[in-house]
């Protein structure tokens, strides 16, 4: 196909969407005046409905949601308010949801913002306001309590994901004895928004919010749940510091290790084998105790003298006078005074005791919780394998998790044939649905094409009848205006030379049908006879017209 065709082909549907104007003119001109006038109040109704739907939506007020989740006394608050400001209003999704016009929405979500509304079903610290002057301590406290509870929970419900939330906080009463003093705890339901889900980060902040709020509280102490019963607190990791972690958290974060490990390992294998024909499995062994291990070293100088002077004891003993220190009884190890002999005699002794810092390194190593302490892995193939493709493989799969000899890991590769029978047949299944889906389709294709088929067969049904007609009211009146009789021409009966009709047997009587029959054939053919020489004196002088006349007839009988 040449760039000529293509281009032409291009065009042909813009040709086609200019020409439909003139067409539909055509085909509107081609109507006779009833059917005209069908089309034209047809359209006409049309437009008056699509204009009346218009003014119609104009002038009803178009509502708009105020509020929508809305606690029952919140939503009775917001409806009092409502109507004591006349405005109009509905209420929609059970109660939950207030629609008002969209014009004053903003306006109106300020007044009642003015007024503490919507307060989301729980009371804050505006209690306090209400406090009678004859209240005790104990109601007070009971009432503070009640706020304070309200504020976290309007607090809570303001984080991403969470829709609503209810506090409760336990405050110990307090006691002389600090062995009888309790801690405060707290607990925090949240209801999560659809498809949402909190984070272990946005749970402990959460866990902080409460015991920053509440006097005596910490993090630890403050219980999340949801309202499917999980228990979110306790999915939490521990901070730094905080202790060993607990028994549950263990094979949490050894589920999760492992599942990091095996989808790092089947998306490895997978790129080398194929979708679909490896399978791998991860078992881990984590260590989470902790330990600390702290080391003295002591080491000479390093230029190896005696060290940094760090402090010196002189000790200096003169004696002068009567007797003479001659000895000291005893052992001689063991410091004493001596023993004094007679005569004039002098005694001197100094002692100096000098200390040398030397060098002394202190290891302290802190073993963080959640070493490896050993790795099993299995992976299996579908189909046979060489022993050397089963070494290569299991090779890279011991690279690929980091194996460690002296945690004595397993890694086992083997190869055999999947079954397939159930994904099979589930293929199957899904093929057949695809093949029924695609005959529906064509059913339904065929059934379009047939009835557009049809009505196209009758819509040129209708224009060959109609220009067959038109054809003929021509021909009739073109030889009307040429003075020709149209009633005779088209029969036998008229022409010269025709034959008349035969008399039936026994019909002798001259007065019988067949002489009346034969009458009548007679003054037929004698008028007939005038209309044939005017159509050969036609056929002389306007032979054209003449065979256009023909050609109608022959038209007309061959459609009949």
């Amino acid at each position: 196909m040449t760039g000529t065709e293509e281009a032409a082909q291009g065009s042909m549907p813009v040709t086609q969407l200019r020409q439909l104007p003139l067409q539909f003119l055509a085909w509107f001109r081609q109507l006779k005046p009833a059917a005209r006038w069908v089309v034209v109040s047809a359209a006409g109704l049309v437009l008056a409905g699509l204009l009346a739907l218009i003014l119609v939506g104009r002038g009803n007020p178009r509502w708009e949601p105020l509020f929508t989740r809305l606690d029952p006394a919140d939503a009775a608050a917001i409806v009092s308010q409502l109507e004591e400001k006349g405005v109009p209003y509905q209420l929609a999704q059970g109660g939950q949801a207030i629609l008002v016009p969209g014009t004053e929405v903003d306006r109106l979500r300020l007044e009642l913002a003015a007024q503490g509304l919507p307060r989301e079903g729980t009371v804050g610290l505006e209690l306090m306001d209400s406090i009678p002057m004859g209240a005790t301590e104990f109601e007070r406290q009971v009432q503070y309590v009640r706020g304070l509870q309200g504020e976290l929970a309007r607090t809570i419900s303001r984080l991403d994901g969470v829709e609503a939330a209810r506090v409760h906080v336990v405050l110990p009463e307090d006691s002389p004895f600090v062995g009888q003093r309790r801690p405060a705890t707290a607990a925090v339901l949240v209801q999560l928004k659809p498809g949402a889900s909190l984070a272990p980060e946005q749970v402990r902040s959460i866990m902080h919010l409460v015991a920053s709020a509440v006097e005596g509280l910490k993090p630890e102490d403050v219980t999340v749940v949801d309202t499917t019963g999980r228990l979110l607190s306790a999915e939490v990791p521990p901070e730094e510091g905080q202790g060993a972690v607990v028994q549950g958290d263990r094979f949490e974060i050894e589920r999760r290790f492992e599942q990091e490990l095996q989808q790092s390992l089947q998306t490895l294998l997978e790129q080398v084998l194929g979708p679909g024909n490896v399978i791998a499995r991860v078992n881990a062994e984590l260590n989470f105790d902790q330990q600390v291990i702290e080391r003295h070293l002591f080491q000479p100088p390093a230029d190896g003298g005696q060290g940094i002077l760090r402090s010196i004891q002189e000790l200096q003993e003169t004696f002068t006078g009567q007797g003479v220190p001659v000895g000291v009884p005893g052992d001689s190890n063991i410091p004493t005074y001596p023993q004094l002999v007679g005569g004039t005699g002098q005694y001197q002794r100094t002692e100096r005791t000098a200390n040398y810092e030397i060098n002394e390194v202190v290891d302290r190593v802190q073993v963080a919780p959640g070493a490896v302490r050993r790795l099993s892995v299995a992976v299996v193939v579908n189909g046979d394998l060489t022993p050397q493709r089963q070494q290569a493989l299991q090779q890279a799969v011991a690279a690929a998790i980091g194996t460690d000899p002296q945690r004595q890991d397993q890694v086992e590769v083997v190869g055999m044939p999947f079954d397939t029978s159930v994904a099979d047949r589930l293929q199957q299944s899904l093929d057949e649905e695809r093949q029924a889906r695609e005959q529906a389709r064509r059913m339904a294709l065929l059934a379009g094409a047939a009835v557009l088929a049809l009505l196209a067969l009758g819509l040129l049904v209708a224009v060959w009848r109609r220009r067959r007609a038109a054809r003929r009211a021509a021909a009739e009146a073109q030889m009307g205006g040429l003075g020709v009789p149209v009633q005779g021409m088209p029969g036998a009966g008229g022409l010269p030379g025709a034959v008349p009709p035969a008399a039936p047997a026994g019909a002798g009587a001259v007065g019988g049908p067949a002489a009346g029959a034969a009458a009548a054939w007679a003054n037929g053919r004698a008028a007939d006879a005038a209309a044939y020489d005017q159509v050969a004196e036609l056929v002389k002088n306007q032979p054209e017209h003449v065979a256009q006349v023909i050609r109608s007839w022959l038209a007309e009988r061959s459609g009949n």
